[in-house]
């Protein structure tokens, strides 16, 4: 018998996939692309829910065919029949509301909305620095990999470059506040993990040159500058800004 404590997990960083009551479902699974579309609409919409307008112009465009509105009520009907394989015959997490429909996040475990709910964790300012990067860490072990990558909507690489804007700020808070803790290796890491996702982020580059210069690592300080240096002139045809510039003169000290 399901426990009533058990819940949907959801995935959408690394490619949709859904499990629960010890079954699993891929996005092929879900009974056609825009019924996957009606579940991504409503994960990425978390929050707030999505209206059955919203939801349409998001299948279809500005120029839905006719009887676009009773097509997407099947696709509903179609989504919640799928999902009760993962949710024990019960009452599925796709709820109706005035005007539209949400997700019922308190029976869903949406990666994106763990690793929302961890940052804000983090940033408590009654956590301490223990606590704070440890959510950090969960936060994002969450959001490794990319959102959606086999989706190439518009709606969704736009959502797509939203989220990687919010995991990269949250990478370099997190990268911050580990140099200022002290935990020099995690701070380079978190460092190193931004720049993979820009690798002009003049903050990663900070926290980067000033980790080696406070361990002593000079020589790692002035590599990494190089690095720095030689990549702005190539791409961008200058320098670093002048707070890079001044951390290297310790880092070169």
């Amino acid at each position: 018998m399901r426990r009533p404590d058990e819940r949907l997990t959801i995935r959408l960083c690394g490619g949709l996939t859904l499990s629960g009551g010890g079954a699993a479902l891929g996005p092929r699974q879900l009974g056609g692309a825009k019924v996957r579309q009606v579940l991504l609409a409503l994960c990425l919409h978390h929050e707030t829910g999505v209206s059955k307008a919203r939801l349409v112009e998001l299948l279809w465009g500005v120029a839905p065919p006719h009887g676009a509105m009773a097509t997407l009520e099947s696709y509903v009907s179609l989504l919640r029949r799928r999902l009760e394989v993962l949710v024990g015959g019960t009452a599925g997490p796709v709820l109706t509301m005035p005007g539209g429909y949400r997700l019922d996040v308190d029976r869903v475990d949406l990666d994106i909305r763990r690793f929302r709910r961890l940052r804000v964790a983090a940033r408590d300012g009654g956590a301490t620095s223990a606590g704070a990067l440890r959510r950090y860490a969960s936060a994002l072990a969450a959001v490794q990999a990319a959102l959606l990558p086999e989706e190439d909507s518009v709606w969704i690489s736009e959502a797509r470059r939203d989220h990687d804007d919010e995991v990269l700020q949250a990478t370099l808070d997190a990268a911050e506040l580990a140099l200022a803790a002290g935990a020099h290796g995690q701070a380079e890491r978190w460092a190193a993990q931004a720049l993979q996702r820009d690798q002009f982020s003049e903050s990663a580059w900070l926290v980067l040159l000033r980790s080696f210069e406070l361990r002593g690592q000079h020589a790692d300080g002035l590599r990494a500058y190089e690095s720095c240096r030689s990549l702005f002139a190539a791409e961008l045809g200058c320098q670093p800004g002048a707070r890079v510039r001044e951390v290297f003169r310790g880092c070169s000290g």
